[in-house]
């Protein structure tokens, strides 16, 4: 019976984690903003490089930026924060949309979404 235990508590830890990668790492704008790209998108552009988000450390805070058009030189990316405003932005085929300021000392965190589709 002892030995039943044993292995009954070890199965338990085994096999009863989870995967934490299910879980959503990023605020509802974003889900939202992903859900609208992929309505607007059905199929992926054909530009050989997926759409992501990825999260960063910057200026103190956490924000997330939505790369989109990923691969077309006159795309934006919004820098957005964890109460979905929207910091600064960066792209554009001239750079006009560059207004995030020390953006080199942004810390690079994770991809934290990534366009699965072929």
């Amino acid at each position: 019976m002892k030995n039943f235990l044993y292995f009954f508590f070890i199965s338990v830890i085994l096999f009863g984690c989870t995967d934490n990668d299910d879980k959503i790492k990023y605020p509802e704008c974003i889900k939202s903003e992903i859900e609208t790209f992929l309505a607007n998108y059905p199929t992926p552009p054909n530009t050989g490089v997926k759409a992501t988000v990825s999260k960063y450390s910057y200026n103190g805070e956490i924000v997330y930026v939505t790369d989109f058009s990923p691969g077309f030189p006159d795309g934006a990316s919004a820098v957005v924060n964890e109460k979905c405003e929207v910091i600064c932005a960066f792209g554009g085929f001239d750079g006009s949309a560059n207004d995030c300021v020390n953006w080199d000392k942004a810390t690079f965190i994770e991809t934290v979404w990534t366009d699965s589709r072929k």
